[in-house]
């Protein structure tokens, strides 16, 4: 068996067992993003995808978020990855884990530590309605992530001749001293109410704020999902097993992807930099 068809595996029982855990607490999640297409395209994985994401609007997501943090979730194979049980964890998206595969993302080892397939829960939080504030709030959350990750994720192996000196400079000084840099948690609080900022006004849509790798504001844009396109949930086969989708997830991804039935291209497939410890 393949390392990827292994972590593909792993990562399913990751869902179902999420799955149940949400039913059995009435905690409404559905299928996000590439694991959303895959669902429609393949019933299955992407073939070339590594993780599963799925989303939760916010109110379900700090329910869901306080248990785990709990430990009520926790238990051999499974344990949880956010910033509030591991306070240098540097994004707001969390990871529900299984150390099953010792398989590790390629970044700064100030973010190690955690190995295992995942499933990726996005918290989805109000967008203001008004174009302008929405691109105000994401140039704020860009600046601060941008800070975060010159601390806690600075790697070098992408950049070249000079860049590349002080990168690695930059990351040796921060894998050594990061644990005290006291403003991390500042940027963090910062961070989250930002994010959350428009959760008590009534818009018409939510947005994938906590995501960090957004390369523009555009990219962030075409991610916003209307209110009334989660009105209504279906389900979808997904490896055998049915799992919730949006009922207008042809609206979702169209906005998101374009033509989300085409295969794309070798060169335009997104996956993580994983190694495995064999290699």
């Amino acid at each position: 068996m393949s390392d990827l068809i292994q972590l593909q595996k792993e990562s399913f029982k990751i869902l179902e067992r999420t799955d149940k855990f949400s039913k059995e607490r009435d905690i409404n999640y559905f299928l996000y993003s590439g694991t959303l297409i895959g669902a429609i395209r393949h019933q299955g994985f992407i073939p070339w995808d590594d993780d599963i994401d799925i989303a939760m609007l916010r109110a379900d997501f700090n329910k869901f978020d306080d248990l785990l943090a709990s430990g009520i979730f926790d238990g051999k194979p499974f344990y949880y990855q956010s910033n509030r049980l591991q306070p240098f964890y540097l994004s707001e998206v969390v990871k529900v884990r299984t150390d099953t595969v010792e398989v590790y993302e390629d970044v700064s080892t100030t973010q190690t530590g955690f190995s295992g397939p995942w499933v990726d829960i996005f918290p989805l939080d109000n967008v203001p309605d008004d174009i302008n504030l929405r691109k105000k709030q994401f140039r704020k959350l860009k600046r601060i992530n941008r800070i975060i990750n010159f601390f806690l994720r600075t790697n070098e192996k992408q950049a070249t001749g000079l860049k590349k000196i002080f990168k690695k400079t930059v990351r040796k000084i921060n894998e050594r001293y990061y644990k005290n840099y006291f403003f991390i948690p500042y940027l963090f609080d910062k961070r989250y109410k930002l994010i959350t900022k428009y959760n008590n006004q009534n818009t018409s849509a939510v947005g994938s704020l906590s995501y960090m790798s957004f390369k523009g504001y555009k990219a962030y844009a075409n991610c916003i999902i209307l209110k009334e396109n989660l009105s209504e949930f279906i389900k979808k086969p997904y490896k055998g097993k049915e799992f919730v989708v949006p009922k207008d997830y042809h609206k979702i991804l169209t906005t998101q992807y374009g033509d989300y039935m085409k295969i794309p291209k070798l060169e335009n497939r997104v996956i993580h930099r994983l190694v495995f410890k064999d290699e």
